[in-house]
């Protein structure tokens, strides 16, 4: 697991990215990571891999709401069987940051981009029990560089 940008070969990749390495940790990630790797494994999906980046905060002060970025290999991905395997395990994880001490109120967001950086979908996750909202991707956000292993 690394805090720099991944370089992990052609969009074949699952990229999990953290914009604040002090709310997501490169070692929070790494956990998800290995999940993640496992299920892909134990689906078939070897040539498929898994990798995260937590970055260094930019600016002072902490997000109001709890940002995973995951980058998927295609837009078409949202649509296949194994991103429905790999879902819940996603889901799972921004629950269990509810019990963080000081952010049991604080949303958790989940957004899914294209290979191109262009975000596709939004998760939201309101309370650790409540039901996630899929949503079309807000007017705030913004296409981001895909990561060095999409370019």
């Amino acid at each position: 697991m690394t805090t720099d940008p991944v370089d992990s070969g052609p969009p074949s990749s699952i990229i999990l990215e953290s914009d604040n390495s002090k709310n997501l940790s490169a070692d929070e990630l790494g956990g998800l990571v290995g999940e993640l790797e496992g299920v892909l494994r134990d689906a078939g999906q070897e040539h498929l891999t898994v990798a995260g980046v937590a970055h260094e905060p930019r600016g002072a002060g902490n997000n109001w709401v709890d940002v995973l970025a995951v980058f998927l290999p295609s837009a078409e991905f949202v649509k296949e069987q194994v991103f429905a395997l790999l879902l819940p395990h996603v889901v799972t994880f921004m629950r269990k940051r509810f019990s963080r001490k000081h952010e049991a109120t604080r949303p958790r967001i989940v957004i899914l981009y294209g290979p191109d950086g262009q975000p596709l979908k939004e998760i939201e996750l309101k309370t650790p029990d409540g039901e996630p909202s899929w949503r079309e991707p807000t007017g705030g956000r913004r296409a981001v560089p895909a990561p060095a292993s999409y370019g």
